[in-house]
């Protein structure tokens, strides 16, 4: 609910924080609202939000397998997104 309040006020223009990884975009620690829990570091969060290149290499190879069955009936859409994550990837 925290990320979806973060979508919503950044989509209002009430809030600008973003990062960027390879994966999309992605809140900054500073720009979620952390009421009602027990704080969490901006060091954890960072470790929790650390994209894992090598994991997100294999994870989308799986995909590759599953993209090569649906051959034509692919949207081209999901195939032009597919290509960008690797070349973020591999960046």
């Amino acid at each position: 609910m925290r990320v979806l309040q973060w979508v919503v006020d950044r989509s209002r223009g009430r809030t600008r924080g973003v990062e960027e990884t390879s994966l999309g975009l992605m809140p900054r620690y500073e720009d979620l609202n952390w009421t009602g829990l027990e704080k969490l570091s901006a060091a954890r969060y960072a470790e929790l939000a650390r994209v894992d290149a090598a994991a997100w290499k294999d994870e989308l190879a799986s995909h590759d397998e599953l993209f090569a069955k649906l051959g034509k009936r692919l949207p081209a859409a999901l195939e032009a997104g597919r290509g960008r994550m690797h070349q973020k990837l591999a960046a």
